[in-house]
């Protein structure tokens, strides 16, 4: 097989958990470089991220600063400048292998885009579907890829039934590197100041679907009676709502770590992840904290019963009053999980397999 050159499209280079599955295929591919020439093009996000990928992989891409998300800034224009061109570039060259990893409007700019192989994954939920003017806009957008990847069958029904059946839709779970997650958990950490018994942990982008003012709402009732600690582990446009109702209301045993190109240690330090998504369509961190060892209370979602661990995982009702009552079964000691795994047997099912799974997909397609 002659050596193929790979564009990666995605919003950002790290953030989130489809972020994360870009760097894991990223590296994975670069990793053969008799095989494959990776670049990584991003189009949205800050310049943050680059030590995560491996230092074969080219990085182009339109990079937002702080400053430029305020509209009409001479930040922001020349970005948006940035953006354009990096978008003609995209459109007006010929690629072997395109991979888009972020779906919304990169799924819809990789559909111009012209490739020997185009492959999409979608990660999209029922708010997606608002972007589009038709349904049939949507379907000619996923029917362009010779593969649509779906990381849930959740996500597949979803698609189905929204726009139809495209003929070229297949599950294919996210790759979990548990033996790379294990090892970076065990990197030491100088533990936040505020470190009560038990810690509670979240990491998440800090935006409004995320669920995190669930959480702060549970922990003001929680402090009334009992010590324990939240370390919120994220950044995001919600952050400074949230950072202003624990001051509002005096909560003083939640810590903000924001971002961190490590997250792991972090989960590793706590007693319990914690998760109030309001939708997810995999949820990545929950699956990366059983595999470092942490049990994970999280508000039930359907994607939740098709992939999660149940035995590494409390499900409570996803609002307010579910995630209270789950953090006061665990306060007071009624609620207790204890996970073992067989790392080498782990690290085969949910990285070797499916990262195979991910390539064959596309040399399959270049057949």
């Amino acid at each position: 097989m002659s050596k193929r050159k790979v564009t990666i499209l995605c919003n950002q280079l790290t953030g989130g958990g489809v972020e994360k599955v870009m760097q894991d295929v990223a590296n994975y591919l670069a990793s053969k470089p008799e095989l494959y020439d990776v670049t990584v093009t991003v189009l949205d996000g800050p310049d943050e991220g680059r030590e995560l990928l491996s230092d074969s992989i080219r990085i182009k891409g339109a990079f937002r600063s702080k400053a430029a998300y305020k509209k009409w800034s001479a930040a922001w224009v020349l970005f948006k400048f940035k953006q354009l061109f990096y978008v003609l570039y995209l459109m007006l060259t010929k690629h072997d292998i395109l991979l888009v990893v972020k779906d919304q409007q990169y799924l819809r700019l990789g559909a111009h885009i012209k490739a020997n192989v185009k492959i999409a994954w979608i990660h999209f939920n029922y708010e997606f579907f608002g972007l589009f003017t038709t349904k049939e806009k949507l379907f000619r957008y996923i029917k362009s890829f010779d593969t649509a990847i779906c990381v849930s069958q959740l996500v597949k029904d979803v698609v189905i039934s929204a726009v139809g059946d495209t003929g070229n839709l297949v599950v294919a779970y996210n790759p979990l590197n548990a033996e790379e997650i294990v090892s970076l958990a065990n990197e030491s950490i100088e533990p936040p100041s505020i470190n009560s018994k038990p810690i509670f942990v979240t990491v998440s982008r800090l935006r409004e679907n995320k669920g995190i003012m669930n959480i702060l709402q549970s922990c003001k009732e929680l402090t009334k009676q009992y010590d324990f600690s939240l370390w919120i582990v994220g950044d995001g446009e919600d952050r400074d709502r949230l950072e202003r109702y624990v001051k509002d209301n005096g909560i003083t045993n939640v810590c903000f770590l924001g971002w961190k190109a490590n997250p792991y240690p972090y989960i590793k330090n706590a007693d319990w992840y914690i998760c109030a998504s309001k939708v997810e369509t995999y949820g990545l961190t929950i699956f990366e904290s059983d595999i470092i060892g942490t049990p994970v209370l999280a508000g039930k979602l359907e994607v939740l019963s098709e992939c999660a661990d149940p035995n590494g995982i409390a499900l409570v009702e996803n609002s307010a009053d579910g995630i209270l009552s789950g953090m006061t079964d665990i306060l007071d000691g009624r609620l207790k999980i204890e996970i073992t795994h067989d790392l080498k047997a782990l690290h085969k099912e949910l990285y070797t397999d499916r990262i195979s799974k991910i390539e064959g997909i596309i040399n399959n397609n270049q057949c």
